[in-house]
């Protein structure tokens, strides 16, 4: 009974029928959208149709890679934000007047009870320094003061100091640019990132400023130290959030367009040579076509397109009902077969995306899905399956008549020499069949298009690779 089912399943019209309407579905997807314009428009090939005048007014759309290129660049002009918070300045000199004057009371105590443990913003050696100096100031030398009390002014003055100057939350290396925005309520502004203090340089300023006013005694500058971070936090805290908000900014205000076309304007005339400057209006006028219609006008294309391909699978499907029983019937030959169609389409699609001026449609590999259809079945279903895909990759790219007859030809001497495979080395064989078909094709259409030997050349170059 399950074998029974099977075999239904294998031989039944209904998943024909699926498996064409989702092979053709799925084409239409990816069809390009807008205006069906001739495709074949690379720079430096002559327009051959009559005079291409715009049916309504439009945008000159930059290429992608140029847009993109404009994009990157506004940004990289972004410097990095950071947020000057005064709040912890006002804590931090808060704090620092509040234990200056609780450290002499302090340190008389401890004396007094004759106890030298340290408080918790001390360490124990740091803190015997400031008791020694409160029990004898004259063992001190190179010290500018005996007095704790002016020991403590100064080491406050150092956090103002600090302050002042700035201190990063950032060190100076993590900071990629040589200036940033500093940003104080509404306000910004731009700064060399060297006029502020990092977690590296603040050590060094605080050590400087000591030896100044305070003398050049090694212990007693290291004990303020301590003392003078205790208090220290930095002030100038660097926002990811709005610098990747100033980033989209720049970038939003990159424009998308470079001119405009207007309603009854020619885009190009006929016999013209393509330059950069027309397939950019070309491009940008088939975009622009696929937005006014609006989505019945999208609606009827698509169905357009549906029908167009149908049409073109309808010979190979009639072929295959009349002459090939055997694979008519088999719903897994039919579904392989769509596969081959899918993958040299979607192939067609993903390079079509490619915006580059060098022929890279060669890259296609057609005459790849010729010979495994020759291989699979037989030389007659590989030439008539190579017709009908490469009328679908013509018509991607917007009915190019040249481009298939070029695979047609490549894909038709590819189903011719692997029809008999019996070893590899006819496989090699093939693939110079292949590569004759293409340089055949290349030169009749290069002559008649006035192509350069350099143009003709690098085509040769695409299709052997």
């Amino acid at each position: 009974m399950g074998r029974l089912n099977k075999n239904k399943l294998r031989e039944s019209l209904r998943l024909k029928i699926l498996i064409v309407f989702i092979t053709i579905l799925l084409i239409v997807m990816m069809f390009p959208r807008g205006e069906s314009i001739e495709s074949d428009v690379t720079v430096g090939s002559v327009w051959i149709k009559d005079d291409l005048i715009a049916s309504t007014t439009f945008e000159i759309l930059k290429s992608n890679d140029v847009y993109e290129k404009e994009k990157n660049q506004a940004a990289s002009r972004v410097l990095p934000i950071f947020v000057k918070d005064n709040n912890i300045y006002h804590s931090s000199i808060d704090s620092v007047k509040k234990y200056n004057a609780q450290l002499p009371r302090y340190l008389s105590q401890s004396i007094r009870e004759n106890e030298d443990e340290s408080p918790f913003f001390f360490s124990d050696q740091s803190y015997k320094v400031f008791l020694k100096i409160r029990k004898t100031p004259s063992s001190f030398k190179g010290i500018k003061t005996s007095s704790v009390t002016e020991i403590v002014r100064i080491a406050r003055e150092v956090v103002e100091r600090v302050y002042q100057r700035g201190m990063l939350n950032q060190t100076l290396s993590e900071i990629s640019r040589d200036s940033i925005t500093v940003r104080e309520g509404r306000f910004e502004r731009i700064f060399s990132k060297f006029l502020y203090l990092d977690r590296n340089t603040v050590n060094e300023y605080i050590d400087q400023y000591l030896t100044t006013n305070l003398g050049s005694n090694k212990d007693l500058n290291e004990a303020v130290t301590e003392y003078v971070l205790f208090f220290i936090k930095p002030n100038l805290i660097f926002s990811y959030e709005s610098t990747e908000a100033a980033i989209k900014s720049a970038k939003d205000r990159v424009t998308r367009n470079i001119g405009i076309v207007n309603e009854n304007e020619r885009i190009v005339a006929k016999h013209d040579r393509i330059t950069n400057d027309i397939k950019l209006k070309i491009d940008s006028y088939r975009i622009a076509k696929g937005e006014e219609i609006g989505f019945w006008g999208r609606f009827a294309q698509n169905f357009g397109k549906f029908i167009h391909i149908f049409i073109i699978l309808l010979p190979f499907i009639i072929y295959i009902y009349l002459f090939r029983r055997k694979i008519f019937n088999d719903n897994i030959k039919i579904l392989l077969i769509a596969i081959l169609i899918l993958f040299v389409r979607f192939l067609t699609f993903l390079i079509y995306q490619l915006n580059v001026s060098a022929p890279v449609e060669f890259l296609v590999l057609l005459p790849v899905v010729s010979m495994l259809l020759t291989i699979i079945f037989d030389s007659r279903v590989g030439f008539y399956g190579t017709v009908i895909a490469a009328l679908i990759v013509g018509g991607l790219r917007g009915n190019d008549y040249v481009f298939t007859i070029m695979n047609i030809v490549a894909g038709g001497l590819a189903a011719y020499t692997v029809r008999d495979i019996k070893n590899r080395t006819q496989i090699f064989r093939s693939f110079f069949y292949i590569l004759i078909g293409y340089t055949i094709s290349i030169i009749a259409f290069g002559l008649e298009r006035f192509e350069s030997a350099n143009q003709m050349l690098e085509s040769f170059a695409f299709a052997a690779s």
